[in-house]
């Protein structure tokens, strides 16, 4: 059974199964855009009961009772506390049970009515002037004539006039009024449910018969309709089958450590040897001062001195500037490594992109593809697959 919310804008459906079991809620969308629930339909002693809540209350008889019963071919009507919107809830089959089809070719400006007397679609429900279809300018254009109980288009409202499209669905008052074309003549299909429903001045279309003429011979005939030589073949078909892949990255390699090593204990030893050198250098400074010493005898260790004072301050800074320059280098080559590494891995998931994608393709073709297959009758029409679906 199909329950239908009609609001005065616009109509939501739902469909809920003829096997009377668990619950349902209808939907709508609150002023900020989000589906909310509205009102729940759950089962009851083998039949479909509409609930009220603390929002939503079903009113009949302009008094609010806790739930009624749904049957099909019913409106009932239910209000929102908060706004106090009054809304209509129509039950009808899924599937149309009636349906009778009617031409609806009129000249340039000829028009089909719809109202509760003298109209061309009659029903007492209907307004005296519900709606009427008029054709124009080589197109059928619907105008809704009053606000009683509100004229839809493919669920949506229509307030002045509407251009009909192959397939649209006009919905007054639980009658469906479905526009399509037969060849080269237009009809309007209507759900008849209800037997006050009279349509006067229409056409009805006519139903033919394939029925065919031809007769088999009572003698069987044996026939050959392929020689020996003849042969058959399949063209095969290659499937591109979608499997799980596993892809693995590993985490960047450890950066080599900084030294930690402070730099008073790396020269330490060098320059206790150069204060001592210093040392020995003022005592023969003092000795040739004094005459105890010559010049040649102590120029030796005042040289020695100042190169281990020199050893001592300049071989350290080397090393460091040295040490430096070689880890910017390894960390570098590091960096590249494993860039490398991740563009090899991101090559590795853009080919398998490709590959699965292509193959959802080919296996799940779109509808354009799928009218050229039949169109252009390509081989693959015939190789779908039980297991594809």
């Amino acid at each position: 059974m199909r329950v239908s919310l009609i609001k005065s804008d616009r109509i939501r459906s739902i469909d809920i199964p003829d096997i009377v079991s668990g619950n349902f809620w209808i939907t709508d969308y609150d002023e900020n855009g989000r589906e909310t629930n509205l009102v729940n339909i759950t089962a009851k002693d083998g039949k479909w009961n509409l609930l009220s809540n603390q929002e939503i209350v079903c009113v009949v008889n302009g008094a609010f009772i806790k739930e009624v019963e749904l049957k099909k071919y019913n409106f009932y009507s239910i209000k929102k506390l908060s706004t106090n919107e009054v809304m209509l809830i129509f039950c009808a089959p899924s599937c149309d049970e009636n349906v009778s089809s009617y031409y609806i070719n009129v000249p340039e400006g000829g028009t089909i009515t719809f109202g509760n007397s003298m109209a061309n679609i009659c029903h007492p429900s209907f307004d005296y002037n519900q709606a009427k279809i008029t054709f124009e300018n080589g197109k059928f254009n619907l105008y809704a004539l009053s606000n009683k109980n509100g004229v839809y288009i493919n669920n949506l409202r229509v307030r002045e006039r509407r251009t009909l499209e192959l397939g649209d669905i006009i919905f007054i008052n639980g009658f469906k009024f479905v526009f399509t074309r037969e060849i080269n003549n237009y009809k309007i299909s209507i759900n008849i449910f209800d037997n006050s429903l009279m349509v006067s001045g229409l056409i009805p279309t006519k139903h033919v018969s394939f029925e065919s003429n031809f007769k088999e011979d009572d003698e069987e005939i044996s026939m050959r309709w392929y020689k020996d030589d003849d042969f058959f073949h399949k063209t095969p078909r290659f499937i591109s089958e979608i499997r799980e892949k596993d892809l693995k990255i590993d985490a960047p390699p450890a950066k080599e450590p900084e030294p930690d090593m402070p730099i008073i204990l790396t020269i330490g030893p060098m320059l206790t040897m150069s204060m001592s050198s210093m040392v020995m250098a003022f005592v023969s400074l003092g000795n040739y001062r004094n005459g105890n010493s010559s010049l040649l005898s102590v120029l030796p260790s005042i040289v020695m001195a100042f190169a281990m004072l020199a050893s001592t301050l300049l071989w350290p800074t080397f090393t460091r500037k040295y040490e430096k320059k070689r880890r910017a280098k390894k960390e570098k080559e590091r960096i590249d490594k494993y860039y490398k590494y991740i563009d090899g891995r991101r090559k590795i998931i853009l080919e398998e992109f490709d590959y699965q994608t292509n193959a959802l393709k080919k296996t799940y073709p779109n509808l354009f593809e799928c009218s050229k297959v039949i169109l252009e009758r390509k081989n693959e029409l015939w190789q779908k697959r039980i297991e594809d679906e």
